[in-house]
């Protein structure tokens, strides 16, 4: 949970932004933490996938892109959907 209002922005009395993700690894754990590295720099032995999705509402929002863009006539709820994923294996993303 953040303000959403972006790196050093005056304290605002605008809504909150709550964000979630969460995590598949179906082959198991990457080794030490490589599936943050996006590149095989342990090279995985196994084949390793990861799959990912988050959610993302900002209340409020005083800009079209929520932190950025042009400012809104007013302030408006936004929501976000993303989703990733990535194979690691052998020296290979």
């Amino acid at each position: 949970m953040t303000s959403g209002e972006g790196r050093n922005a005056p304290a605002s009395l605008n809504g909150l932004t709550h964000t979630g993700k969460t995590e598949f690894q179906p082959f198991g754990e990457f080794t030490r933490d490589g599936d943050y590295a996006q590149w095989d720099i342990k090279r995985e032995s196994s084949p390793k996938p990861a799959l990912a999705a988050g959610y993302s509402y900002k209340h409020k929002a005083r800009s079209l892109a929520g932190q950025r863009g042009k400012s809104l006539f007013e302030n408006r709820d936004q929501e976000s959907f993303f989703a990733d994923m990535i194979l690691i294996y052998r020296g290979w993303a």
